[in-house]
């Protein structure tokens, strides 16, 4: 049989994303102005923040405010990320 091996598309989707987010030359524009922070540096930042709004305490006092709770990020799905900015 001479059908191509397409491989997993979410696989491919969720390397490209990574690859945007992430600074490299051959998808995204790493030639950031000035001062200006990557994207994977800001991720990191909230991903870090959500850490901390998930201790017992902090997570109490969120829900009595809101529904939303913090959620981390799962490396090996983009959409997680998505879903925690």
């Amino acid at each position: 049989l001479a059908i191509p091996i397409v491989g997993c598309a979410s696989h491919r989707l969720n390397l490209a994303v990574t690859s945007i987010y992430n600074g490299d030359e051959t998808f995204g524009d790493n030639n950031l102005p000035g001062n200006a922070i990557s994207p994977a540096h800001l991720i990191d930042q909230v991903n870090d923040i959500m850490k901390t709004l998930r201790t017992l305490k902090l997570r109490a006092h969120l829900r009595s405010k809101t529904q939303l709770a913090p959620i981390l990020r799962n490396a090996t799905r983009w959409s997680s990320t998505a879903k925690m900015v």
